[in-house]
């Protein structure tokens, strides 16, 4: 019975998505926040699953309808990502595993495409709202759920099976939480309001149960820009003030103090550890530490192309882990992670994916500045506020955490990409698209989603 209403389930799913694709995205961008919590297989999530149907259903409307793929692919954001991905497949050319390099570059392909989608099928100002509203309720959700967590007593740090790892989780809270400003701060109904106060109080508290030291270091100046943005923009005070007093409610009633603060007592030292190179005499470099320093020496040996995508694990285990000084056990397994896109980019591409990472990334900030700038004539407009949001979450991703993991395999981070351009595109082009609507078919005319390739722009 179970397998009957299951398979009604799916083949009544597969029709949505393809009748109305956005839809299908709202839920996968929707699934982001919480993907390891579905799993459609062994080694497959529920949210790979839906992505591949939706990103199926696009292509072939796209095919039938014969709309412009002018809007998805004119841009420096398609340019700049087509050539990470073909540098990433190249690797493969000169890695010692190049299976592991085709995997891992079809897996960034399906990143890459996430970004197109948003491009193409949230091209409109409610759309690009919409899908925000959805990144806030899966941010309250995943909050909860971490939260949650916290009161199993064989839990030591909450968020696990949740974004990923416990990191990976405070990590998607943390970049999400500018997203909820811009809720209480723009011009929305009391319960949109409500919904992004109430997502990021949860997620400051969800942050504190999972002691993620990085995240902590992060938290007080992204609130302090974000405060002080509402309070210069004259928009969301009362809001703001409502934040406040419930964030000091929850933080005195519900924060395990001594935790946090014993957490927070070994930042110093655990960042010395790190930083320090591994010597005969003192205590050597943390796991973390020893794990960059492994990526910067396969680095400095292949500085122009590196070790192929995804090779800095084979190169570690079988090689790197006898020369470089500073492990406390051996390694056996190729599962390796340098814990930082910098180095981990410097050691797989060498200085070429660096560049070519970077300018990607590079690209996708200045269209999030370049829609800050051309809306700051209304501060207290929607788009001048989520152009911040864009730019915060952007920033972030950028460098603290590219610092401290491997940001490139965030789908959130790619999801923003996409937000950047379609934000850039809304705010330069004002009230009228300049893009021409797709020639469809009259036999397809009347099809539900024969207007979503049309871009809108006027705000709703």
């Amino acid at each position: 019975m179970l397998i009957v209403v299951l398979l009604i389930a799916g083949i009544a799913a597969a029709v949505v998505i393809v009748w109305q694709p956005f839809l299908g995205l709202l839920l996968l961008i929707a699934s982001v926040p919480m993907e390891d919590l579905f799993m459609a297989g062994e080694g497959m999530t529920a949210n790979r699953a839906l992505g591949t149907a939706v990103f199926g259903a696009w292509v072939l409307y796209k095919l039938l309808t014969r709309s412009a793929w002018r809007p998805v692919v004119a841009s420096g954001l398609f340019l700049a990502g087509a050539a990470f991905i073909l540098l990433l497949l190249a690797s493969a050319l000169w890695a010692q595993n190049p299976s592991i390099a085709v995997r891992g570059t079809v897996n960034m392909a399906q990143r890459f495409a996430l970004s197109l989608l948003v491009v193409d099928l949230a091209s409109s100002w409610k759309r690009l709202d919409l899908i925000v509203k959805a990144l806030v309720i899966a941010c309250a959700v995943t909050a909860i759920l971490t939260i949650q967590q916290a009161f199993d007593p064989e839990v030591e740090r909450a968020g696990r099976g949740i974004a990923g790892g416990v990191n990976a989780t405070a990590t998607v809270l943390l970049v999400l939480i500018p997203f909820g400003f811009y809720l209480f701060r723009s011009r929305q109904a009391a319960v949109w309001r409500l919904c992004g106060l109430t997502a990021v109080v949860l997620a400051v508290l969800a942050i504190s149960v999972t002691y993620s030291r990085m995240v902590f270091l992060l938290v007080p100046p992204l609130l302090v820009a974000l405060y002080w943005d509402t309070l210069r923009g004259r928009s969301g005070w009362r809001w703001l003030f409502m934040l406040t007093a419930g964030a000091v409610v929850a933080a005195v009633l519900f924060v395990p103090w001594e935790g946090v603060l014993r957490r927070a007592g070994t930042i110093t030292p655990y960042l010395g550890r790190t930083i320090q190179s591994a010597t005969e005499d003192s205590e050597g470099p943390s796991d973390r530490g020893y794990h960059l320093k492994v990526g910067l020496a396969i680095g400095r040996d292949h500085p122009i192309l590196g070790v192929g995508y995804r090779n800095y694990g084979i190169r570690f285990r079988d090689e790197y882990q006898f020369i470089v000084p500073g492990a406390h056990h051996v390694y056996g397994t190729a599962n390796r992670n340098p814990h930082s896109s910098l180095v981990g980019m410097f050691a797989n591409l060498g200085v070429v994916g660096l560049l070519l990472w970077h300018t990607l990334l590079g690209v996708c900030l200045w269209y999030a500045l370049k829609a800050w700038s051309a809306s700051r004539a209304d501060p207290r407009s929607s788009p001048h506020i989520l152009a911040q949001a864009v730019t915060y979450s952007l920033l972030l991703y950028a460098v603290p955490l590219g610092l401290y993991s491997s940001t490139e395999n965030h789908k959130l981070l790619w999801v923003l990409f996409g937000m950047s351009l379609v934000l850039c595109r809304i705010v330069t082009q004002g009230s009228r698209s300049r893009i021409p609507p797709p020639r469809v078919p009259a036999t397809l005319r009347s099809h539900p989603y024969a207007w979503t390739s049309a871009v809108t722009v006027k705000e709703e």
